[in-house]
């Protein structure tokens, strides 16, 4: 069961270059949510816009190969970016680099934080390692979960940098999420009610996709005291943990469900606002 420790921090959605470690970081966030507003979008469509060849970007995205300084302000343009922002990549001096480099370390945490907490594949990747079938592929993953392929390898490379996942020497991913990062506050809470949004659009297309005897989707309406409530969100709390528990218990794992537990009224009979 994937859990998160709390570490406080601010953390900006906006892509701009000068936020990233790195230029690859950069482009690699740009498909993604490319990939994510439009689910055909590929790594060839991407090279199309960026107006080089496909291998070429996946070297790129990969840091196998370093974009010169023409070429990072040729493709940051090509994006509709500032092509001065890449200025930011540049060792002008060794102090203002270690102090760029400091703040890029920590701009780029909260991105990671973020997202690892908005996109719900992060925790299903951590719980995909523990799959008896599981492979350490990008492709393979992206399958199994229904995303991209863009998607996978930028949430696989997250969870490294946030030391949520390792890769050994053979080049298995290992779940090592015990050391886990979050962030708190206002910026936690949107990220949350992101993936809570993208947990009930999942439970919707099971209702629709998945077979009855593989999915337990159920409700109950009931007219109550609602000084109960706290009482009532503990035992939820309890019961989580009690399934979670007896569910995780075999080690012969097949596959990775969500439980998606909801208590919320239905009235607002005592002029609370909803």
């Amino acid at each position: 069961m994937a859990q998160l420790h709390v570490l406080s921090m601010k953390a900006t959605s906006v892509i701009r270059p000068e936020n990233y470690q790195s230029f690859s970081l950069f482009l690699q966030d740009e498909l993604v949510q490319r990939c994510k507003k439009n689910p055909g979008y590929s790594l060839r469509s991407f090279a199309r816009t960026l107006q080089i060849n496909h291998s070429s970007l996946s070297r790129l995205l990969s840091g196998q190969r370093k974009a010169s300084e023409k070429m990072q302000r040729s493709l940051v343009a090509r994006l509709g970016h500032d092509p001065e922002t890449i200025r930011n990549f540049k060792d002008e001096s060794a102090r203002n680099f270690r102090a760029l480099e400091k703040s890029r370390d920590f701009n780029q945490m909260n991105r990671d934080s973020f997202a690892v907490i908005s996109d719900w594949y992060h925790y299903a990747i951590l719980e995909l390692t523990l799959v008896a079938t599981f492979r350490s592929e990008a492709k393979w993953i992206a399958k199994a979960l229904g995303i991209s392929v863009a998607e996978a390898n930028a949430a696989v490379d997250r969870l490294i940098r946030l030391g949520m996942l390792e890769r050994t020497p053979a080049g298995q991913l290992k779940n090592a999420s015990g050391n886990n990062t979050n962030i708190e506050g206002e910026i936690r809470d949107a990220a949350k009610r992101k993936m809570q949004t993208q947990i009930l659009e999942l439970a919707l297309k099971a209702l629709d996709e998945v077979a009855i005897d593989r999915r337990n989707q159920t409700s109950m309406t009931m007219a109550i005291n609602s000084k109960r409530l706290p009482e009532a969100i503990e035992m939820i709390s309890k019961f989580r943990r009690k399934l979670s528990a007896f569910l995780e218990q075999d080690p012969d794992r097949d596959e990775v469900y969500q439980l998606s537990v909801s208590l919320f009224p239905t009235t607002n009979l005592n002029g609370d606002e909803k």
